[in-house]
């Protein structure tokens, strides 16, 4: 808005008076488009005036600021400004972040007693068994964060023959409710891949926290479970 000072929070202070310079700058020196800062510069300066023949002594006056007197002031606080990180108009920025955890510390049967039939190592959970397990998994999530982009979850097949894989993904909290969806896929022999969920075609862009409960057939390891979601960090 032209001739008022706009403050930090979107608000505007008065108009320039008369006879006032109106100024402004953008952090970084001598940038040509839109000011992030703006503010009025007075057209006078107060200043202690010697005494002569016709003033008293400890009389205030005013002078006018010459054009170089301006300019050195205007130079002197944009140099301060950038100095103090004082911007004004920043733009949100948002980075991907893709948190990850290895099923061995993350997965558990659904029910105990199927325990048993799985080995746990540093890099996944393996069905050892001879009949398929229920696996469920769940990471955490930031109820404050933006909504997730991807669901996935990565598995093997250890066996010589072709296994298939199905999951379902609730994606949520009870508080917030969950949305459901499942995918099967087949994983040839020694063959891995993943399965993976996104919104919206899976489930709703504010979900915030990914939950998987899959069947493992014998032989079949899911080694890691992994979400996707952008991260605002800072203006």
């Amino acid at each position: 808005m032209r001739g008022q000072l706009r403050q930090r929070d979107g608000s505007t202070a008065k108009t320039c008076d008369a006879g006032q310079t109106r100024i402004a700058w953008a952090v970084g020196l001598f940038a040509t488009h839109a000011p992030l800062i703006r503010g009025c510069l007075p057209a006078t300066i107060p200043r202690r005036v010697a005494p002569t023949s016709n003033s008293h002594a400890g009389t205030h006056g005013e002078i006018a600021m010459n054009g170089n007197a301006r300019n050195n002031l205007l130079t002197s606080i944009a140099g301060l400004v950038v100095l103090l990180g004082m911007s004004v108009d920043a733009t949100a920025l948002d980075r991907l972040r893709t948190p990850m955890q290895n099923a061995g510390g993350l997965c558990g049967a659904v029910n105990p007693a199927d325990e048993a039939g799985l080995r746990r190592y540093a890099t996944g959970i393996r069905n050892t068994g001879a009949t398929n397990v229920q696996i469920a998994c769940s990471l955490a999530g930031d109820d404050y964060g933006l909504g997730m982009t991807q669901i996935f979850v990565y598995f093997k097949n250890n066996a010589p023959r072709n296994h298939d894989v199905t999951c379902t993904a609730a994606a949520g909290t009870q508080f917030y409710g969950f949305t459901y969806s499942t995918k099967t896929m087949t994983l040839g022999p020694g063959g891995y891949n993943f399965l993976s969920w996104v919104p919206p075609t899976d489930f709703p862009a504010n979900k915030r926290v990914a939950n998987v409960t899959c069947t493992l057939e014998p032989s079949v390891t899911i080694h890691e479970v992994a979400e996707r979601h952008n991260e605002n960090v800072g203006e």
